[in-house]
């Protein structure tokens, strides 16, 4: 399978997604990337339209590909869409925000892109999205 090209997605890096414990991990799902690029895409014309500026606001991404090791450590789900191996594309990523305005232009650029899951983590000011289609479609949910 051919790896993503990075230069489509000048809002993101690689590493962005690499798992967080050091081991490595990153397989992540080129849908995934490509509709988060969309959404920052959005963002900007959502700031244009709605604030009078074209900077968007910024998708930090807190959380992308998990190895099974990290992903338990940090207490998610077994079946958790972070997860990736050499054989398991990552098809989530989590993003943090640092106020309301952020995370409305952000669930609002996300859902004009074509996410059909979205999670919203109020104590981590953070927004979960994935594009796992195994999973529940049009949803959103809080913790």
């Amino acid at each position: 399978m051919p790896s993503i090209n990075w230069s489509e997605y000048p809002d993101f890096k690689e590493a962005e997604f690499t798992c967080k414990c050091g081991c490595g991990t990153n397989n992540v799902s080129a849908d995934l990337v490509k509709k988060l690029q969309k959404a920052r895409d959005i963002s900007r014309k959502i700031t244009k339209t709605e604030f009078g500026h074209t900077k968007g606001v910024p998708f930090r991404i807190e959380r992308g590909c998990s190895c099974e090791s990290h992903n338990a450590d940090v207490g998610g789900s077994a079946t958790s869409s972070h997860i990736a191996s050499n054989s398991i594309k990552c098809t989530a990523a989590d993003l943090r925000v640092k106020n309301s305005t952020e995370r409305f232009i952000i669930i609002k650029s996300l859902m004009l892109a074509g996410f059909k899951r979205i999670g919203i983590y109020h104590k981590h000011n953070g927004i979960h999205c994935d594009v796992d289609q195994k999973k529940d479609q049009n949803v959103m949910w809080k913790v």
